[in-house]
């Protein structure tokens, strides 16, 4: 009886552990954290508008913040400040449609 306790034990306490190691993983890899930060709610100060892909390790960023348009260079050791200039302002056309 204890026995069939013990191997049961030992088999889905490994598994239950490499469940949350890769659960943790892929939350790391595709950044499932910052979700909310991603939507661009109302109560953000900065948008991130568009990413670029340039190599696995490295990527393009722009983001508005602070009425300010930002290229940002991100790799996995920091991000670097390429370019700023003003954010553009917004205007509606007769369609609708914000330009």
């Amino acid at each position: 009886m204890i026995w069939d306790y013990l191997l049961r034990l030992a088999i889905m306490l490994p598994l239950i552990c490499a469940m949350i190691v890769a659960g943790l993983w892929l939350a790391k890899r595709y950044n499932l954290g910052a979700l909310g930060a991603r939507a661009g709610n109302a109560r953000s100060v900065a948008r991130l508008t568009e990413t670029i892909v340039l190599s696995p390790g490295i990527r393009l960023a722009v983001v508005d913040f602070a009425d300010k348009r930002l290229l940002l260079a991100v790799t996995k050791q920091g991000a670097n400040l390429l370019s700023e200039t003003a954010a553009p302002a917004f205007r509606m056309e007769e369609g609708g449609d914000a330009r």
